[in-house]
């Protein structure tokens, strides 16, 4: 059990440690010192670990594929679709809701490095 909490502990320090460093990134570009490729890429790479935390489906998509006879290709579609999925939900909860929480002066997230 001594792994699975180092795993989790690291999981979510790196989580904390790279929204960290998206909020700088966006400050950064905002003031025109960062590219809006490097923001991406810290950004995609918090999403491939924030995928490792606990929830999001995998146990669900795991037994799934447990359940027949899959190949490797389709595991990988399937991923993507999830993903694709996540990220819009996320994109758009943030567009709803994003600007509600600035306007009642709480922000979340990356907003509490600024």
């Amino acid at each position: 059990m001594d792994v699975l909490n180092f795993a989790l502990a690291w999981i979510a320090s790196s989580q904390s440690l790279l929204q960290r460093e998206l909020a700088a990134y966006v400050h950064a570009v905002d003031a025109g010192e960062r590219s809006l490729a490097a923001v991406i890429g810290v950004g995609l790479l918090l999403g491939a670990v924030h995928a490792l935390t606990p929830g999001h489906g995998k146990a669900v998509v795991f037994s799934y594929f447990v359940g027949r006879e899959a190949r490797p290709w389709s595991g990988i579609v399937m991923a993507g679709k999830i993903a694709l999925a996540h990220g819009v939900a996320a994109v758009l909860l943030v567009a709803t809701f994003g600007t509600a929480v600035s306007t009642f002066g709480r922000p979340a997230g990356a907003a509490l490095n600024i």
